[in-house]
């Protein structure tokens, strides 16, 4: 399903940014509503992120545990980052495969995109379905620590409905990966009871 922009019924009276870091922007915007009276939006200018499902021939899919700055916690994630300016969202895709876990895929499987957060950022996730994995050595930035866990499908699922996985981006990347690939296993049980 694609969407096709719309026009705003929001008129930007003044754009002003407040922070820069990197590739990411915050914005403090004055815009006039439909009802004529103004309003300040911040927004969080983001290029967007790749999301990859990497799966084994065997079905299993590899996850990354790693501790989260912002959040004060210890994740289960899939491989994800964000697009560098001038990458497309499959090369992107590719790199933090492979930065985080070593592995390459031999096909990269669209599984679709979405606003992490639209009330407060553009940022647009594309999510992939890596497969036909080769191993490699992985190539960490600095102050990432990640430990490389394999669980079957299944077993991912289970973490999604549970709680166990609280990473947005991974929890709807798992999804919608074992939607495509036919709904198999005790993931699908736990699926149908939510």
């Amino acid at each position: 399903m694609t969407t096709t922009a719309s026009p705003s019924p929001f008129q930007t009276l003044r754009r002003r940014v407040v922070y820069r870091v990197r590739s990411l922007c915050v914005r403090s915007d004055l815009v006039r509503l439909p009802d004529g009276r103004e309003r300040e939006f911040a927004v969080i200018d983001v290029p967007g992120c790749a999301v990859v499902v990497p799966v084994d021939e065997q079905g299993q899919v590899l996850l990354i545990r790693q501790h989260r700055y912002a959040t004060g916690e210890e994740t289960l994630e899939v491989p994800a980052g964000g697009i560098d300016p001038g990458e497309t969202p499959e090369q992107c895709a590719r790199r933090e495969l492979e930065e985080e876990t070593g592995y390459r895929a031999g096909r990269l499987e669209p599984l679709g995109q979405f606003y992490t957060s639209d009330g407060l950022s553009n940022e647009l996730a594309h999510l992939f379905l890596a497969r036909q994995l080769t191993p490699g050595q992985p190539n960490l930035q600095a102050g990432e620590v990640i430990r490389l866990e394999w669980h079957s499908l299944a077993e991912a699922i289970a973490q999604v409905c549970k709680g166990g996985v609280r990473c947005g981006p991974t929890a709807l990347a798992l999804l919608l990966a074992h939607v495509h690939l036919g709904g198999q296993g005790e993931g699908k049980e736990l699926l149908a009871s939510g």
